[in-house]
């Protein structure tokens, strides 16, 4: 396998989320590897042929509702097959799996369990050395099964954070899972140093550009993506509070807080400071360093 070029072929379900965690594998692996691998949407996949004229190597999925169609091309092509992220069904029948750790799988031999999410955001080893970073970023996701969607608590946090220092601009980025009405709640703040950056009107190149830019970044809490994007771009983490409805991401975030990694707003609202990024994060890079590790030693 390892002779020629790998050809491989990456499934999203159109997600934001999943498909930055795909980028990123990719990217990583690219670097280690001579791959060629396409990344299509599960739509796509749905009409693949039952007899490709050139076989994938290896399939990798993410989303629900790209893993059954992982599986289906990787017997199709007679490849090996990947789930990033928890299999929500027939988790044996994948070769490997990368999925963070706060989705309790038990560790095994073709199991990885990573820190958070994958990221395509560049670290701070791999950007420009020359950048300065000085934004102050507000990340939003949206309602959730983990969270509460409590509008008015954070438009409440958002402008306390806009009003501790009226001479710091600020900039919001929302997903596509914001609230229409959360957006028009922040818009009639009219807060002169808050500016509000939507799907519409800030591709993913803007966005990364802001996060390797980014010295603070706080984030909804029910957006395991963005957090662990934050953290991979190197700023400091502060996490907006919202009622939690589920305990597996909030014990998560426990967890980061406590070994001082990330700051509570209500911690925030006591010392007005955010905890230092001490992770240096890149476990796009790790993923693919494991993942092809265990490719070689089975082609040997």
């Amino acid at each position: 396998m390892f002779n020629k070029t790998l050809q491989a072929c990456f499934i999203h379900d159109g997600k934001a989320g999943h498909l930055s965690q795909l980028i990123g594998l990719k990217s990583a692996m690219e670097k280690l590897s001579n791959l060629d691998a396409d990344v299509l949407p599960y739509q796509t996949v749905k009409k693949q042929k039952k007899d490709p004229a050139n076989p994938y190597q290896l399939i990798i999925s993410a989303g629900s509702k790209s893993q059954k169609l992982g599986l289906r091309l990787a017997h199709q092509h007679q490849a090996v097959s990947v789930s990033l992220m928890k299999p929500r069904w027939r988790l044996n029948q994948f070769d490997f799996i990368i999925t963070p750790k706060h989705d309790k799988l038990k560790p095994a031999e073709n199991i990885l369990l990573t820190e958070g999410a994958l990221s395509s955001v560049k670290t701070p080893e791999q950007q420009d050395a020359n950048i300065i970073k000085d934004k102050h970023l507000i990340l939003l996701g949206g309602p959730s099964k983990h969270y509460a969607w409590e509008c008015q608590t954070l438009i409440e946090q958002i402008k306390a954070l806009a009003d501790h220092n009226t001479h710091q601009p600020w900039q919001l980025f929302s997903s596509r899972r914001t609230p229409q009405y959360t957006l028009e709640k922040l818009q009639a703040l009219a807060l002169p140093n808050l500016s509000v950056f939507t799907p519409q009107h800030a591709n993913r190149q803007v966005y990364h550009a802001a996060l390797e830019t980014a010295k603070n970044c706080w984030v909804s809490p029910d957006s395991v993506s963005l957090l662990y994007e934050a953290l991979t771009a190197g700023a400091q983490v502060g996490l907006l509070s919202l009622a939690q409805k589920r305990k597996k991401l909030a014990a998560s975030h426990q967890s980061l807080c406590e070994a001082g990694h990330v700051t509570m707003f209500t911690t925030w609202q006591v010392s007005t400071e955010l905890a230092p990024n001490t992770l240096a994060l890149d476990e796009s890079l790790r993923s693919a360093q494991w993942l092809l590790n265990h490719l070689r030693q089975n082609t040997n």
